[in-house]
């Protein structure tokens, strides 16, 4: 629909960590903006092991177009590490990593476990398949499953929980839904770890608890973890077009004036761009709580 449409001048998503590999391309060809509010795997901006020919592949149209991604939201990057450091403050010795085979998983499991290895050398690491009995037989006291698909990780959690008591799972922020932890046997829920971009309450910049309030006043409730990106691509969208003025039907221009991003006050933060990605990292970790996640540590770092 949005290349069909000779006025877009900008396309919003995905939501699904991983899933712009799949419009992105298309976009490029196009030479259209696509801006993600909560996609954060890496590899659509950066090269990945685990993925070839990334982040290459995704603009097949670059030589004319350049690059035309963007997002607001951290990457695995920075979610790996902040697994991994809870990882280490829960004095894990020994830990397993697999994934669910698809880009998304594959890499951001990959980050994981390099940084694991190279940034906590007292920690041993094994990688494999996701069966109970490679974990059991690697004696993991800690597991990380790199994965974009419920079913997979319900299927992985589940027999974990069943095989070996006591091993802590990890998860990243693409299965970090209410609905699958819900679906857990008791105790995968309890000894579930889950990541995701956003904030705690008390870590909200002054605009962010603002746009937490007015949400709350008109909806009747607060807003999602993710809903906070949300409302910044598309501020942040509207803002680059009207600074265009009378270049805002461009689509070259505001890629490149999106892009180019600096110093930009938000509801996150005051962050810039760079390559497409923000320099403003907030991820927060949770556990289940009468079969919600519910956030009990924040992460932030900023480049």
């Amino acid at each position: 629909t949005a290349i069909e449409d000779q006025t877009a001048i900008a396309y919003l998503g995905e939501i699904e960590p991983g899933t712009s590999g799949v419009s992105l391309p298309i976009l490029n060809q196009q030479g259209l903006l696509e801006v993600s509010p909560t996609d954060t795997a890496s590899f659509l901006t950066q090269i990945a092991s685990a993925v070839p020919d990334s982040p290459t592949k995704y603009y097949p149209a670059s030589s004319t177009y350049h690059q035309t991604f963007a997002r607001v939201v951290p990457t695995t990057l920075q979610e790996a590490s902040d697994q991994v450091s809870e990882l280490e403050a829960l004095h894990i010795a020994k830990l397993y990593v697999a994934s669910d085979g698809s880009p998304y998983g594959a890499s951001v499991a990959f980050q994981v476990a390099q940084d694991a290895r190279l940034a906590r050398p007292a920690m041993t690491v094994a990688t494999g398949p996701p069966t109970a009995d490679k974990v059991t037989s690697a004696g993991a006291k800690a597991v990380f499953f790199g994965a974009g698909s419920e079913t997979a990780a319900t299927r992985f959690f589940d027999s974990l929980a069943s095989a070996g008591p006591n091993v802590k799972l990890f998860a990243p922020s693409a299965l970090y839904d209410d609905a699958f932890v819900s679906g857990l046997v008791s105790a995968a829920q309890r000894d579930l770890y889950v990541s995701s971009p956003g904030f705690m309450t008390g870590d909200l910049p002054p605009a962010g608890a603002k746009f937490v309030s007015d949400f709350r006043s008109a909806y009747g409730h607060d807003p999602a973890p993710e809903a906070i990106f949300g409302y910044e691509a598309m501020a942040a969208v509207l803002s680059v077009i009207r600074q265009a003025g009378s270049f805002a039907s461009n689509r070259a221009d505001v890629v490149h004036d999106f892009r180019a991003l600096k110093d930009r006050a938000s509801v996150l933060g005051t962050y810039s761009l760079d390559n497409g990605d923000t320099n403003l990292a907030p991820f927060v970790l949770s556990r289940v709580q009468s079969g919600q996640l519910t956030p009990f540590k924040f992460f932030t770092a900023q480049g």
